[in-house]
């Protein structure tokens, strides 16, 4: 149960975080969207500088090709079967709760 805990919270706090993903700009897919990199500007037509929040240039990221698109593509279905199996199994496993009651002469218990 504690394993579950810790795997429920740090996929929380994972979600508090921007990662970068799959943009597409000026006809191609750059990945961005992370702290280092909420704007792009072209530097050529495979090249685009990324700057933060501030508009602090944090360096320069390549176009992604068919093969690295179609793989993050591919992890992200992943990804998302595993949630969908993990969700899947917290239902069919959850925890039974029993209340019991004591009164003069024994106790009446529920369990749900």
């Amino acid at each position: 149960m504690k394993n579950i805990l810790v795997i429920i919270l740090v996929t929380s706090l994972a979600g508090c975080v921007s990662s970068a993903a799959p943009n597409f700009y000026n006809g191609r897919y750059y990945m961005a969207g992370d702290e280092s990199c909420v704007q792009i500007r072209a530097l050529s037509d495979t090249r685009v500088m990324c700057a933060d929040t501030n508009g602090k240039e944090t360096g320069y990221r390549e176009a992604m090709t068919d093969q690295q698109l179609q793989m993050y593509q591919h992890n992200q279905q992943m990804d998302a079967q595993a949630l969908d199996n993990f969700t899947k199994s917290m239902r069919r496993n959850r925890p039974k709760y029993t209340n019991c009651t004591t009164f003069s002469g024994g106790v009446d218990c529920t369990t749900y």
